[in-house]
């Protein structure tokens, strides 16, 4: 387990869990206020492999409330982040990037990500669980913000939502192994 705290910041920390031990590749500041990106590797029993762990610009106003110019106007500050973070991985070592993107599938960042060839595995075996959930009085809330997304030298074996925890967003899971087409 590896935590570092977003000291000072408005958003807060990030972690890794992890059945392996990790070296810390880089952590990058986010220049918007919010939260950082943390990249880690790993040796797996498929190999060496990178994590990006990230949590993107929530759909907030400048002020930090939750608005409708906040959730119109903020995906621009989600893509600048990943294209801040993503950069600084390890050249040629698998990746995966994982987190709270805070924006769907369709999303600029999740299509810059497949123009970089990454994949999303969650689409690939469960198109509609959303991942996150709120009840605001008699509405329910549903939307699909969390996401992991793997690179071409990796085969995803499963991807799930799991519908467990007391956080507004369930855990999403998946497994992968090294891509037999390398």
């Amino acid at each position: 387990m590896e935590f570092r705290e977003s000291n000072g910041r408005m958003g807060g920390g990030l972690g890794f869990l992890s059945k392996v031990p990790g070296q810390e590749v880089a952590y990058i500041r986010s220049e918007t206020g919010w939260f950082d990106g943390w990249i880690m590797a790993f040796n797996t029993p498929a190999g060496p492999a990178q994590t990006l762990n990230v949590h993107l610009h929530p759909p907030v106003g400048k002020k930090g409330s939750w608005n409708l110019s906040g959730y119109l106007f903020t995906g621009t500050e989600r893509l600048k982040e990943m294209q801040r973070f993503y950069p600084a991985r390890l050249a040629k070592v698998p990746t995966l990037v994982v987190g709270d993107f805070n924006d769907v599938e369709t999303s600029s960042t999740i299509k810059w990500l497949n123009q970089q060839g990454m994949t999303n595995a969650l689409p690939e075996f469960d198109r509609h669980s959303p991942t996150w959930h709120w009840k605001w009085g008699l509405i329910s809330l549903h939307r699909r913000l969390d996401h992991i997304l793997y690179s071409p030298e990796l085969h995803c074996c499963s991807a799930e939502v799991l519908r467990a925890g007391a956080s507004d967003h369930f855990p999403v899971g998946a497994t992968f192994e090294k891509s037999h087409s390398r």
